[in-house]
C-alpha cells in the first residue's frame, strides 16, 4: 500500500461523532464542525444574583475492590464568589491495577485464567474556571487538563488470525505511555447598547500520546513486523467565533455569526523511525438567521449559513519510497438552511416543525488514516450533505 498505513488517533477524544449533520432544529450558526469552547464544560454557569461573598471547599476519595475490580480515587475542589468575579478549582485521580476474569472464562493462549493481562490505568484531572461579570458582560477563561497512562488487554477470544483464517484477529500487545488532553477557552458576552448582544470565544484544544505496539505478552521488545516503539501524535485545534444578536423589536430578532477552527494533525514514529507528518485542515463558517414573531406563541425562522475548507496541498508520507509525497485536497463549500416553526398553545405544549438542508465536512481522520492497512487513504473524500423534515411537540410535565 502506498499509503502509511497507520491509524489516526486524533484530538477528538469524546469530540466528534459521525452523523451527517446536527440535531433538528439546531441553528445554523452553531454548526457542530465549531461546537469547541461553546459551552462550559467545567462547571455549572451561575443563574442567579449572587447574593455576596462565599468560598466552598472540598475532598474526597477511595479505594475499592469489588466484583474483580481494584480501583482507587479521589479529588478535590475550592471555588469561591465575590459578587463581580468568581473562580472555581478542581482536581482528581483515578486508577485501575486491572480486573479478575469470571471463573467460567475458557483461557487462550493470549489469555490465561484469572487477572486480565495488561489492563492497569491511570489519569489524573485538573479544570479551573475564573469569570468576571458586569452590568456591560461577562468573561469566562476556562482550562482542563487530563494526564493518563493507558494499558490494552489482549485479544481474548479464539477467532485469531491464521493461513486458513486471514480475517481473523491479530492478537496486539499495546500500551500508551502517555495520554494528554489539554484545553484553554475564553467565552465572553458583551451589551451592545440596550438591544444588541455580542458573544464571542476564542480557544485551543490539544492531545499528545504515544503508543508501543510489542512482540508478545513480555512487553519488552518490538521486533516483529507489527511492532513499534514511540508512535507519537501531537495535534491541536485552536480557533474561534463570534455571535452578534439585535432585538430590533419585542417580534423581531436578527443574528449574525462567523466562526473559524483550525484543525492540526502531527505524527511520527521513533522505531522503525518514520519521519514527521504534519496536515492542517481550516474551516470557515458565516451565518445568518432571523426570528419573526407574527403574532403571540408562533414564531418562524429562517437561516442560512455558508461553509468553505479551502484547498490544500499536504505531505503525505509514501511508505513504499519512504519519502513524503505531495497531495493536492481540493476545496469545499457547502450551503445549510433551514425553516423553523414553532408554536406555543396557551396552557400546553409547544409544537415544532421545520425543515432543513445541512453538510457534515470529512474530518482528518476519514480522509487520510490508513486504518492500519485495513482501508485506503481518500483524501479527496466530498461532503457529506442530508435534507430533514421535523416535526415535534415539547410538553413539560412536572416543575
Amino acid at each position: 500500500m502506498a499509503w502509511r498505513p497507520r491509524s489516526y488517533r486524533g484530538p477528538r477524544a469524546g469530540h466528534r461523532d459521525t452523523r451527517v449533520a446536527q440535531e433538528p432544529g439546531r441553528p445554523c450558526r452553531f454548526h457542530r464542525h465549531f461546537r469547541l469552547g461553546n459551552r462550559n464544560t467545567n462547571s455549572p454557569e451561575p443563574t442567579a444574583a449572587r447574593p455576596g461573598p462565599r468560598e466552598q471547599t472540598g475532598r474526597k476519595g477511595g479505594i475499592a475492590k469489588r466484583s474483580g475490580y481494584r480501583r482507587g480515587n479521589g479529588d478535590a475542589s475550592i471555588g469561591g464568589n465575590s459578587g463581580t468575579w468568581y473562580g472555581i478549582l478542581t482536581g482528581s485521580y483515578a486508577t485501575s491495577k486491572g480486573y479478575r476474569l469470571p471463573d467460567d472464562f475458557t483461557p487462550v493462549a493470549a489469555q490465561p485464567a484469572g487477572e486480565r493481562l495488561n489492563a492497569a490505568d491511570r489519569d489524573s484531572l485538573i479544570t479551573a474556571k475564573l469569570g468576571y461579570e458586569n452590568a456591560a458582560g461577562e468573561y469566562v477563561l476556562s482550562y482542563y487538563r487530563q494526564v493518563g497512562e493507558k494499558y490494552d488487554p489482549p485479544y481474548a477470544g479464539s477467532y485469531l488470525r491464521a493461513t486458513a483464517r486471514p480475517d481473523g484477529v491479530q492478537v496486539r500487545y499495546w500500551n500508551w505511555p502517555y495520554w494528554i488532553k489539554e484545553s484553554i477557552y475564553l467565552v465572553a458576552r458583551n451589551q451592545v447598547g440596550s438591544q444588541g448582544t455580542l458573544r464571542w470565544r476564542v480557544f485551543n484544544d490539544s492531545f499528545r500520546n504515544s503508543l508501543n505496539s510489542f512482540d508478545d505478552a513480555t512487553y519488552t521488545t518490538h521486533t516483529r513486523p507489527y511492532a513499534f516503539f514511540g508512535s507519537i501524535y501531537n495535534d491541536f485545534t485552536y480557533g474561534g467565533s463570534a455571535d452578534f444578536e439585535w432585538n430590533w423589536n419585542s417580534a423581531n430578532t436578527t443574528r449574525l455569526a462567523s466562526h473559524y477552527r483550525n484543525d492540526v494533525h502531527r505524527e511520527y514514529q521513533v522505531a522503525p523511525a518514520l519521519p514527521v507528518m504534519h496536515l492542517d485542515i481550516p474551516t470557515y463558517d458565516f451565518a445568518i438567521e432571523h426570528e419573526w414573531h407574527p403574532w403571540p406563541g408562533l414564531s418562524l425562522t429562517p437561516a442560512y449559513s455558508y461553509m468553505v475548507q479551502p484547498d490544500r496541498t499536504v505531505q503525505v508520507y509514501n511508505s513504499n519510497i519512504k519519502i513524503y509525497a505531495p497531495v493536492k485536497t481540493d476545496r469545499s463549500t457547502a450551503n445549510n438552511a433551514q425553516l423553523v416553526v414553532t408554536y406555543q398553545l396557551d396552557g400546553g405544549p409547544s409544537l415544532f416543525t421545520g425543515i432543513s438542508h445541512k453538510t457534515r465536512f470529512p474530518t482528518i481522520k476519514e480522509r487520510f488514516s490508513g486504518g492500519l492497512g485495513s482501508v485506503v487513504p481518500n483524501p479527496a473524500l466530498n461532503p457529506e450533505d442530508a435534507a430533514f423534515i421535523d416535526a415535534a411537540v415539547k410538553e413539560l410535565l412536572a416543575r
